[in-house]
């Protein structure tokens, strides 16, 4: 399926200044490996992943499965998965497991439906639909300050004032971001079983604070 560990690690940050004013920001993140989206492949087989609904191939069967139901009293299976189906000849494998013998089969395009229901439970069966890459980018840390003018410290008794404001974990880039794979840093595969940090895991919070630094 693939490997669970990140290739490397990498993380940048930087602090300047104009004036009386302080810029800082932090962006760090992984790059490599793969991980098994249990989130995903849970949601799926329960219909509760977005991609079961609205427009997609999945909601636009749903809802005709629906009308069928409403109109006849009977559930008419919708959903077509695509592909094809092999109607003649025996396939033949070689050692890295593709298909050698194509020439000598017969395929004609699936056109055999399925209820969105039972086409989700079967497809949540299988892994391999439900892997994502390990890499991300993290802007994980953006401040802006201010320090006040000495003329106004001086009349406040106190040598410097510096106000600043603070995000964290204000953005994530990532193949999927359902779940938070900045929490999954064991390098288990299936992080259901990764005993540090379980399935269902909290995402990262976006949070916000200020900082006020006073010298007297």
């Amino acid at each position: 399926m693939g490997n669970g560990n990140n290739s490397f690690a990498w993380g940048i940050q930087n602090t300047f200044s104009h004036k009386n004013w302080i810029f800082g920001f932090q962006f760090d993140g992984r790059v490599g490996g793969v991980l098994l989206n249990d989130l995903w492949q849970i949601g799926i087989r329960n219909g509760a992943d977005f991609t079961t609904g609205g427009n997609s191939p999945f909601g636009i069967a749903r809802r005709q499965e629906w009308e069928s139901f409403r109109d006849n009293g009977v559930v008419t299976p919708a959903f077509n998965g695509g592909g094809v189906i092999l109607v003649e000849g025996t396939p033949r494998f070689g050692d890295d497991g593709r298909i050698s013998n194509f020439d000598e089969l017969t395929f004609v395009p699936n056109n055999a439906n399925a209820t969105v229901q039972d086409y989700a439970i079967a497809l949540s069966g299988f892994n391999g639909p439900y892997i994502q890459s390990r890499s991300f980018t993290k802007l994980r840390e953006l401040s802006i300050g201010y320090t006040l003018p000495s003329t106004i410290t001086n009349r406040l008794g106190i040598s410097s004032a510096t106000f600043s404001l603070v995000g964290r974990n204000l953005f994530l880039w990532s193949e999927r971001t359902d779940i938070d794979v900045d929490q999954y840093i064991s390098g288990s595969f299936r992080p259901s079983e990764d005993i540090n940090n379980p399935f269902l895991q909290s995402p990262g919070i976006r949070n916000f604070g200020f900082n006020l630094n006073i010298s007297l």
